[in-house]
């Protein structure tokens, strides 16, 4: 695709997502309330974000966090 891992943000909940969270693959990662606790550390050791809702709602919240934190243009 060409995209290099700082334009990649990665969303999951399951310990099978896991995989997908590596910095070689993605340097951004988020997940909602509801997702696995080892999901929710990977998250945050790739200075990630947690949305606080579950599922889609959490996922949302979570993309907004990371992109106000990192400046990005996100309404």
């Amino acid at each position: 695709m060409g995209l290099r891992p700082e334009e990649i943000v990665t969303a999951g909940d399951e310990l099978t997502d896991l995989d997908m969270m590596e910095s070689g693959t993605a340097a951004h990662a988020i997940c909602p309330g509801n997702a696995h606790a080892e999901v929710k550390e990977r998250v945050l050791q790739l200075g990630g974000s947690i949305g606080g809702g579950v599922c889609s709602d959490g996922v949302i919240e979570a993309f907004g966090q990371l992109a106000r934190r990192r400046g990005w243009a996100w309404d």
